[in-house]
């Protein structure tokens, strides 16, 4: 990935001494897991930053793609974390950091959605979509009533969203809905198995 400002020295305040104000803005990373939960991290904090600048500035064209790039940051990120360290994927971590994008993501929408081009909009409500699908693959997660109430918030955001954007129906249909139809799936089994499990006791 590149950062739309490629540049991005020249705009350090450096006070003659680059090395001295850079020192306390480093930090080591450990492994792969620790990596990945950073550029979570970063993203999110990028996406508070975006926030509040866009109420104070116009949304220029230089700053749109800067929002895109966030978007899909989000979506390298889970897809490097995938390759990278497939373990990841299975730690609780790995569920931190979905519903962590998932927020974040809603926020900027919420925050930021009257201001934004249209296309844009549509491609925030995309990739949201995309990864409260994969958030159905958590479902210890789901349960949890702070994440339930999330989820269930933005589900109907985006119902709204998908009948005056094509685009967003798309993705709800294509890879949020059998996403959920899989979790109802899953869910139902897994109550009918406790159900046969307390019958067998008693």
């Amino acid at each position: 990935m590149i950062l739309p400002l490629v540049h991005i020295k020249d705009e350090l305040l450096t006070n003659g001494n680059l090395v001295i104000d850079l020192e306390g803005c480093t930090y080591t990373l450990n492994d792969s897991d620790h990596a990945l939960r950073h550029a979570y991290y970063l993203l999110a904090l990028l996406v508070d930053v975006s926030s509040s600048a866009a109420s104070n500035y116009e949304i220029t064209p230089f700053f749109q793609s800067y929002l895109a790039w966030i978007l899909d940051g989000f979506l390298l990120v889970r897809e490097v974390e995938r390759a990278w360290s497939p373990s990841f994927a299975v730690q609780h971590s790995a569920t931190e950091a979905c519903i962590l994008s998932i927020r974040a993501i809603h926020y900027l929408l919420l925050s930021m959605g009257r201001l934004l081009p249209t296309t844009l909009k549509c491609k925030g409500y995309a990739v949201l979509a995309r990864l409260c699908a994969e958030l159905c693959d958590f479902p210890d997660a789901l349960s949890e009533p702070s994440v339930e109430i999330t989820f269930c918030t933005i589900i109907l955001d985006l119902a709204t969203n998908s009948a005056h954007h094509e685009t967003v129906a798309q993705a709800v249909r294509f890879q949020l809905l059998p996403a959920l139809e899989n979790y109802q799936d899953s869910q139902t089994e897994s109550k009918s198995q406790t159900s046969d499990t307390a019958v067998c006791t008693l």
